[in-house]
């Protein structure tokens, strides 16, 4: 006789990102709490306000206590407890798959729990000749700008058919020209700044690499002084080298536009 036995792990903590908090919030933790199990999660010391809010909904809700929990606080050593925590029995995570290998070195070291992980990554587009460019770089501009590329999900990169290709990149450019960085609770503003000083930083490095094997044709500077934030305008880089041996149109992983592959 087989017997499947459907039953909750117990105590899931979750760790999920600044980016869109609301979000990460809600898909991460509805499936464990409707599964039966308690929930610990921290959100991120960039963003904590609105998680923030939510634990009081929650309170008012009527939770019992000790069911959905929320905490806040930086890597260390908040999420470091979590992901060594021996009542922990599945942790969850999203984020960069650097601090990924944290976690999994953590609980792999003290509590051998399930931990799932939810990565870093950018989505290429494909572009052939019967695409319509305009809709298609209208989509890119979007999804660069929002959140100004800090997303996992931006279009950072197209592969796009040759014959249609240097077309397609003076249409970017075009959609590109309309970026209107500035306070992002204006409505008006639709290109926001990066998250904080060192995610600037990096971005302008990566920018700078950027410069070594490809041909700058859009931005590449920030703009700290002009704009008095961590703002990067919309940066395209032309023919840079791509892991794969194809020739490509790049950017950053983290800041303005896509990397547009072509065929040859």
């Amino acid at each position: 006789m087989t017997m499947t036995l459907r039953q909750p792990y117990g105590v899931v903590a979750l760790i999920i990102p600044w980016n869109v908090p609301c979000h990460f919030l809600a898909i991460k933790s509805a499936p464990a709490l409707i599964t039966g199990n308690t929930v610990v999660l921290k959100s991120s010391e960039k963003a904590p306000l609105a998680v923030a809010r939510i634990a009081e909904l929650i309170v008012e809700a009527g939770f019992p206590l000790g069911v959905f929990d929320i905490i806040s606080g930086h890597g260390v050593p908040s999420g470091q407890i979590l992901s060594r925590h021996m009542d922990v029995r599945a942790l969850g995570f999203t984020g960069s798959s650097r601090t990924s290998k944290m976690i999994q070195e953590k609980a792999a070291r003290t509590n051998p729990n399930k931990v799932i992980l939810e990565l870093g990554g950018k989505l290429p587009a494909l572009l052939f000749k019967d695409a319509n460019l305009e809709k298609a770089a209208a989509q890119t501009q979007f999804s660069i700008q929002i959140n100004s590329g800090q997303v996992c999900m931006a279009n950072s990169r197209d592969s796009v058919q040759k014959s249609i290709a240097l077309q397609f990149i003076e249409t970017l450019k075009t959609k590109f020209s309309g970026a209107r960085a500035g306070n992002p609770l204006d409505k008006d503003t639709n290109y926001s700044p990066q998250a904080e000083e060192v995610q600037h930083r990096n971005v302008l490095n990566y920018i700078e690499e950027g410069k070594k094997s490809g041909t700058l044709v859009l931005g590449g500077s920030g703009k700290l002084e002009s704009m008095n934030g961590f703002f990067v305008e919309p940066t395209m880089f032309l023919d840079t080298p791509d892991p794969n041996g194809i020739k490509s149109l790049n950017s950053n992983r983290k800041a303005s536009v896509p990397r547009i592959y072509r065929e040859h």
